[in-house]
């Protein structure tokens, strides 16, 4: 039996669905005689369709045809209110409930992208007692309903076999591309292009998400995988949603994952009482749970949206509230993020006002709840940088993969012996990776003395190095240790080597050797235990062809290399750090967005001190150096070999793409900010098919 629920009414906003006649005839298709019934409700969860009605319980069915939403049509089911409100926070709910007329397994898919795009639920009820014939055919089941939604999918059972998915065209795809064959197959076995860590995470809560690029249609894909347990069938559902303009050009040649750039999203919000977001960007698909293009697609998102049900009073009563003061605020709240992982993340930002006062937009980033309070809490030791932390280990702040490489090789490094040359720009954290390498290592215990060799006068390098006795020259009116002696049952770190002249390197490579040294005006031979870890910026293969290294001396001290990466290699610490060393001023203002994309995009030549300088200035002042600002202003990548034509065209392309990504794509707005006339904008975009990524 197929009720029609308001068959006046068209379905809304179901992506290209048909109309409700393609649901009849859709109805006509499920030849199975599972007792199995269905019920389409829009994003109200209001019934638009049912299915098999007699196999829904009667307390529903008694209730479906007066036109409500579910939840407001059984609230005096608990039960059933409380898994709808469920579905609207997680992506598939799935329990077994108590009726008038016996049990029924009720399992609820919702809809949409996201949990702040909701487009319609999908809810299954299946007879407690039913006994599947196969599991392929349960999920056959889920699937002939499925296809009534017009959304891309695929069904795959406990095998990771696919036994079910749409056949029609992806969304918003031209008919004509697909009658002539240039998207055959528009959602193909998406199951395989899932991570290891991916498909770990969708047994774990059960859905996981990936933002993927296809040459089909020149399409972006929000895919959204759910794990399935229905009754005896077990499985993988993968829904498929087209977005338009994601928060990063998508790569081309199939599948592929988009990485995120930094771990925070800075988010721009307007004014009470919707609190709109009006801008995001970042790692939002690490964070929020879904890609920052989806946000501008559609209705309005609101931050309410963002927030957890349990916190969202809180957390939009303490932006009112730093919306009068017009202050630097910071506040934690709890996410609710689509795949259910909920995530505590700290909010920081201000108000921007009018010439009226009153406000105008949040500016703001949002970062997770634990980095933030480790970078503020956090202290710098005297003259050894950051305190060890379990998070930051070793004092070294940062999250990205060369930091992650770098403290690796340290752990292993540190077990040995052997002499260690430390490679890096100046201000990159060499002699922060050569107190790491002390304090990981069997020598923890002993000290660890650093000497910047460059700031030794070369006539007294001899005597700091190896010491003197009492009486050796004028004014030696005692014995005095040198940084050798020093060092004993510790490590000895030699800061800018090439600086030591020819005639000191013979003497500390035989001591580096094993074979001791004589102190100035001493006859005893003295064989100190330490380990040495030297460092350098300059290229100490040049020296050894100048003349100005010993070759054999330079072999003994480059036994184990460690590279520190620049600061421009590992972008994704500079927020960590950047908000690290703004924990040393309480006072300071928290980093705004705006502020945190132009650190971003600076390339920071003087790398961790510049950055550090820069932060102090910032909370002393409130102003970043000027040269930032340069930078990133005037910076363009750099363009590929050609015609000057041809690179002229390439740059004209990225300005009108980086001001219609300003303007959210409001071609009047970006055709008066390039002083051109919309025509003239309109034929660029279609020139350089910028409408199609």
């Amino acid at each position: 039996m197929n009720v029609n629920i308001d068959s006046d009414r068209q379905p809304r906003h179901y992506g290209q669905q048909p109309p409700l006649s393609g649901y009849k005839q859709m109805a006509r298709t499920l030849e199975t005689t599972a007792r199995v019934g269905y019920c389409l409700c829009d994003q109200n969860g209001v019934p638009l369709l049912v299915e098999r009605a007699q196999h829904i319980p009667a307390d529903i069915r008694r209730q479906i045809h007066k036109g409500q939403s579910l939840a407001e049509a059984l609230e005096f089911h608990t039960d059933i209110s409380s898994l709808i409100t469920q579905a609207g926070a997680t992506a598939l709910v799935s329990t077994a409930v108590r009726f008038a007329d016996g049990i029924s397994h009720m399992q609820i898919v919702r809809l949409g992208p996201s949990h702040i795009h909701i487009h319609g639920y999908l809810v299954i009820f299946a007879e407690n007692d039913l006994s599947f014939p196969s599991e392929d055919a349960a999920l056959g089941e889920l699937g002939a309903a499925l296809a009534a939604t017009g959304t891309p999918f695929a069904i795959y059972n406990s095998s990771d076999r696919r036994v079910a998915g749409s056949a029609h065209a992806a969304p918003e795809q031209h008919p004509a591309e697909a009658h002539h064959g240039q998207c055959q197959n528009p959602f193909p076995d998406v199951l395989s292009f899932f991570t290891a860590a991916e498909r770990r995470r969708l047994q774990a809560t059960g859905g996981c998400n990936r933002l993927l690029a296809t040459d089909c249609g020149r399409k972006n894909i929000w895919v959204r995988g759910l794990r399935i347990c229905h009754k005896e069938a077990r499985g993988t559902l993968c829904l498929g949603y087209a977005v338009k303009r994601a928060h990063k050009e998508a790569p081309s040649g199939g599948f592929r994952k988009l990485e995120s750039a930094f771990p925070a999203v800075c988010i721009t919000l307007g004014a009470a009482p919707e609190y709109p977001v009006l801008d995001a960007e970042g790692c939002c698909e690490e964070l929020l749970g879904f890609p920052a293009g989806l946000l501008h697609t559609g209705r309005p998102v609101s931050f309410a949206e963002l927030v957890h049900p349990c916190d969202r009073q809180r957390a939009c009563g303490q932006l009112e509230a730093t919306s009068r003061e017009a202050t630097p605020c910071r506040f934690t709240y709890l996410l609710g993020r689509d795949r259910g992982d909920d995530l505590y993340v700290t909010h920081m930002g201000k108000w921007h006002c009018d010439h009226n006062g009153n406000p105008t937009h949040f500016d703001g980033v949002i970062m997770p709840a634990k980095l933030a309070e480790q970078a503020q809490a956090a202290d710098l030791q005297a003259g050894a940088g950051p305190k060890e932390s379990p998070m930051f280990p070793f004092g070294l702040v940062g999250r990205s993969a060369a930091l992650t490489e770098l403290i690796r090789n340290i752990r292993k490094t540190a077990v040995s012996d052997e002499c260690v040359l430390v490679l890096g720009e100046s201000g990159a954290g060499k002699e922060l990776a050569a107190k790491a390498l002390h304090d990981a290592g069997p020598r923890a215990t002993g000290p660890f003395i650093s000497v910047n060799c460059g700031a030794i006068p070369e006539n007294l390098m001899e005597n700091e190095f190896f010491g003197h006795r009492k009486g050796a020259f004028s004014g030696a009116e005692s014995d005095h240790d040198g940084l050798l002696a020093q060092a004993h049952g510790g490590t000895l770190f030699l800061d800018e080597i090439g600086e030591i002249p020819l005639s000191v390197q013979i003497k500390l490579l035989r001591a580096i050797e094993g074979a001791g040294f004589q102190p100035i005006g001493g006859n005893a031979l003295q064989r100190p235990d330490f380990r040495l870890v030297a460092a350098t910026n300059r290229n100490l293969q040049q020296l050894v062809s100048q003349g100005r290294m010993r070759q054999d001396f330079y072999y003994r001290i480059n036994v184990l290399p460690l590279h520190i990466p620049p600061l421009r290699e590992r972008k994704n610490d500079i927020p960590l750090l950047f908000g690290f060393f703004l924990g040393e001023y309480p006072e300071a203002p928290p980093m705004s967005g705006r502020l945190l994309k132009r650190i971003m995009n600076y390339d920071w030549p003087g790398n961790v001190r510049e950055l550090r300088n820069a932060a102090m200035r910032y909370a002393t002042l409130g102003e970043l150096p000027p040269e930032i600002f340069e930078e990133s202003r005037e910076s363009l990548p750099d363009c590929a070999d050609g015609t000057l034509k041809n690179r002229m065209a390439e740059v004209e392309r990225r300005i009108v793409k980086q001001e219609l990504a300003r303007h959210r794509w409001s071609r009047t707005k970006t055709a008066k900010a390039l002083g051109i006339d919309r025509r003239t904008l309109y034929e660029k975009i279609r020139n350089y098919r910028l409408d199609e990524n």
